[in-house]
């Protein structure tokens, strides 16, 4: 009888549960967004990674920031950041900052000496659990040209 017993119950012992299945919601996904200069913002955040973008030129005195407001303070664990990308090799520099109140900012990502070509696999950061309502990501340089494209911006 024994057998039998463990015969059932190992199937139910190898399955996910359902918290391991659904994955994490995107926080960033239409939340409030504005922006130093540029077009389109808020395609950086519609959850489309391969359509439209955020461009915005890309001056050496004045980088360009995308700030996105989550409306309450949430824990981060991961960004995942699409730039864009092509068959020009491009690489982009930038930095990312959260807040949870706008006045205090923490560098949390800082890439301000990449070099790493852009793809459509994007970059994922992970964080620690960090506290945030706000996160802006500055673009400081474009290898290709002087401007800046954001696909899209997930956060998780």
């Amino acid at each position: 009888m024994k057998h039998y017993l463990l015969f059932f119950l190992l199937p139910l012992a190898i399955l996910p549960s359902a918290a391991q299945e659904k994955a994490a919601p995107n926080l960033a996904l239409h939340c409030l967004v504005s922006c130093s200069n540029g077009d389109k913002a808020e395609a950086a955040v519609d959850g489309v990674r391969n359509g439209h973008f955020w461009e915005t030129p890309l001056m050496s005195k004045q980088p360009a920031w995308l700030e996105l407001d989550l409306g309450e303070v949430q824990t981060l664990k991961k960004l995942h950041l699409f730039l864009w990308w092509g068959t020009d090799k491009r690489y982009y520099q930038y930095f990312i900052e959260v807040s949870t109140d706008r006045n205090h900012w923490q560098c949390v990502v800082d890439q301000r000496e990449n070099t790493m070509p852009t793809d459509e696999r994007g970059q994922k950061f992970l964080l620690a659990g960090q506290p945030a309502r706000f996160i802006r990501l500055t673009l400081t340089f474009c290898s290709v040209n002087n401007s800046g494209h954001v696909r899209e911006l997930e956060i998780y």
